[in-house]
Formats: structure tokens, sequence, C-alpha cells
């Protein structure tokens, strides 16, 4: 999961290096059997990838469904992307929830998992409400 500009600019120089590869494969034919399995690995890594940026990509143009935060599952993938809906940077939320930066660095790092359903909550209250106040958020449907 891509959560922020720097790990966005990583992935695309990333996404490049695999098309770039997947390209010289094919263009060196079936001299080796192995190339086609090497040619598909390399696309399905490609794939993810590219999906990875669509998704931070929509989300930092405001592109998030709210009702995605309902599901428990993947919260902690959901408060990320509705944060960069949202606008915030994680240094904006942490000041919002009287924090440090490190702390929502580290507790995206993890998705949230080391957090309790309180702080969740809050957490999911400031996003909300920077949603609903500085942004209009797009429904978009969610898994």
């Amino acid at each position: 999961m891509i959560k922020n500009e720097r790990q966005l600019a990583t992935a695309k120089k990333q996404l490049a290096v695999l098309r770039k590869a997947a390209n010289a494969l094919q263009s060196a034919g079936p001299s080796d059997p192995m190339n086609a399995v090497r040619i598909s690995s390399l696309e399905a890594d490609a794939e993810k990838l590219n999906m990875q940026i669509e998704t931070y990509n929509k989300a930092s143009e405001g592109i998030f469904d709210v009702a995605c935060l309902t599901s428990v599952e993947h919260v902690g993938e959901e408060l990320i992307n509705a944060r960069i809906a949202s606008g915030l940077t994680q240094e904006q939320l942490a000041k919002k929830a009287s924090l440090e930066a490190q702390q929502i660095q580290r507790w995206e790092s993890t998705l949230y998992q080391t957090t309790n359903l309180k702080t969740l909550k809050r957490i999911k209250d400031i996003i909300m409400s920077s949603i609903g106040h500085e942004k209009n958020a797009v429904l978009c449907g969610c898994d």
C-alpha cells in the first residue's frame, strides 16, 4: 500500500523497472522456455503495483468511498486512503489529534493494527471531519 508521495515516486520507478524487464524478456523471444514464466511473474507484479498507484492517485484526488470505513477487515488501509482523500498529511492528522507525526507514521506502517478501538474511532472522526469540510468525498464502491 502506498501511503505518501515518496512511496508513490518509488512505486512508479519500480513499475518502470518491471515493465522494462518484461519487455526485454519478450523481445528476447522463446530462446529460453522459462521466459514465459518470468514474463508472467513480472507482469503480475507490475499489475499489483499499478493498482496501488491508481488507488493512491484516486485518494489524492479526493475519490474515496466513506462507506468503506465500516469494514473492520481493511480498516487500516481504508483509514490511510481516507486520510489521503481528505488532503491531510500524516503531520496534519497528528496535529489535529494532538500527537507526534511519528506516531501516525508508526500506526500507518502497521495499518493501525497496534491501536485500540477508541484510537481508531478518534482518528476516523478526525479524518471524516476533514473529508466533510475540506473535500467532497466521492462514493466509488469498495470490496
